[in-house]
């Protein structure tokens, strides 16, 4: 798992204080997932599942895009129910968009 550089508060909602704030030194690079795909087959490994994850809730996008700044699952609590989450996170995923990608590989061969 590592996070998703293609994601939504980064290229859809194009949030510039959630771009300088998402950018941290504990992690040497950052992957979208074609660019993820090329370092796993560059290793001669296979991708068995390859997928995203959501990790963050509507109501902390919501934050972003209104306040321009993290933390406000406490204030956008109606946003914080599980199925709309769900429905958020899928679609997220499906798009590609979502915050996290996550590979389970094997070796080749």
């Amino acid at each position: 798992e590592v996070p998703n550089d293609n994601e939504c508060l980064k290229t859809i909602y194009k949030i510039g204080s959630y771009i300088k704030n998402s950018y941290h030194w504990e992690h040497l690079y950052y992957f979208n997932s074609a660019s993820l795909k090329k370092v796993v087959e560059s290793a001669n490994m296979e991708i068995i599942i390859g997928t995203q994850l959501q990790r963050y809730s509507l109501a902390n996008h919501l934050g972003w895009i209104i306040k321009r700044k993290g933390g406000y699952q406490d204030v956008y609590k109606i946003f914080n129910s599980k199925f709309i989450n769900k429905i958020y996170s899928k679609l997220l995923i499906y798009k590609g968009v979502a915050d996290s990608i996550f590979f389970i590989c094997k070796k080749r061969g």
